[in-house]
């Protein structure tokens, strides 16, 4: 399991570094397009805080600019890929109660929400390609 979350980790980084190559490729990064890229990198470090049980959240739909939110990738990730590292692999199926944005408290287990988090980030990452479309030139990039 524990190989199977730094995988996607890897993923991760990649794929949102591509995101932000390609923000940067254009003339001005769209409004939406950051807010989307923030959204998902304050959601990993707050997800990430839930499962430390720490309370350094992250306003989900604050914009920063491309610096910024390359400096926040790779510290989110980083952060991300020690955790997972320290974890056994019995800890995967460990239960985590947490108290959801909208205030509903709820349980679900390490596993499932670093499989949420993967498809969460997936999820908005297309909404910004889509959003991209004819901002950029054609590449393989996606």
């Amino acid at each position: 399991m524990k190989s199977h979350f730094l995988k996607f980790l890897a993923y991760e980084q990649w794929a949102n570094e591509k995101i932000i190559d390609s923000l940067g490729m254009t003339k001005y990064p769209s409004e939406k397009g950051l807010e989307l890229l923030n959204h998902i990198l304050a959601a990993q470090n707050n997800w990430l805080c839930r499962l430390r049980n720490e309370n350094s959240y992250l306003a989900l739909w604050e914009k920063k600019d491309l610096w910024e939110s390359s400096q926040l990738l790779r510290k989110t990730t980083q952060n991300l890929v020690s955790f997972v590292e320290s974890l056994s692999e019995d800890d995967f199926t460990k239960t985590i109660a947490y108290v959801t944005s909208e205030g509903i408290e709820y349980s679900s287990t390490i596993q499932e929400i670093l499989t949420h988090l993967m498809n969460h980030s997936t999820y908005h990452r297309g909404q910004i390609v889509f959003n991209l479309k004819g901002q950029i030139p054609e590449t393989d990039s996606f």
